[in-house]
Order: C-alpha cells, then sequence, then structure tokens
C-alpha cells in the first residue's frame, strides 16, 4: 500500500502490477467514499517520502523488518497522521498478516 502511494507519487504507475493494484484500490474504494477520502489524505501527507528512504527510516532495528511498534513511531514522529490513519495503514500494509511488514509489503 505505501509503495503503490509512494509510486503514484514518484511517477511509476504506468502498468504492471503497481497500476493494477492502485486501479482495483481505487475500484474497491468506489463504494466507501470515506475509504477512498482516506486513501487520498494519507496520499497526499506522505509526498515527501521515496520507498527505500521510508523503508530504512521505518526499520530503526535494521532487521529488514517494519514491526507494528517501528511503524506507528515512525509514523506518528512526522506529526500528519492520525492514530485512525495509523491503524488503517497497518492493517492494509501487512497483507500476509505475519505481525511485521516487509520491503515488498511496504
Amino acid at each position: 500500500m505505501i509503495i503503490l502511494l509512494l509510486s503514484m507519487l514518484e511517477g511509476n504507475v504506468l502498468n504492471g502490477p503497481i497500476g493494477k493494484q492502485m486501479v482495483d484500490t481505487l475500484i474497491e474504494s468506489q463504494s466507501n467514499v470515506e475509504l477512498l477520502l482516506q486513501f487520498i489524505d494519507i496520499f497526499l501527507k506522505m509526498k515527501g517520502l521515496t520507498t527505500s528512504e521510508a523503508f530504512q527510516e521505518f526499520d530503526a532495528n535494521k532487521d529488514g523488518f517494519i514491526s507494528p511498534k517501528e511503524f506507528r513511531r515512525a509514523m506518528e514522529a512526522q506529526k500528519m497522521f492520525t492514530n485512525q490513519d495509523i491503524d488503517y495503514i497497518l492493517m492494509c500494509v501487512d497483507v500476509n498478516q505475519d505481525g511485521k511488514i516487509d520491503f515488498m509489503e511496504f
């Protein structure tokens, strides 16, 4: 999800899996206006990040994964996201639901 947002910001969404994921996310959100507005709000807040830099910043212990605690701490430090935003992003990002975020999920 975060890679999707960052790729959109970096202009890397033309074709392929990221473009498909973006379209799928927006189509799924179509029936839920609140979800779509939240997606757009988070997208705009993340304008200054790049994918690899953000992952390295979030992975405080440098183990190659971002724990929910590391993720929450990094997001809170930006002072742009509500707890509800952070919970929503965490829910979306941990695709395999293993309790941590790897680079591909990020």
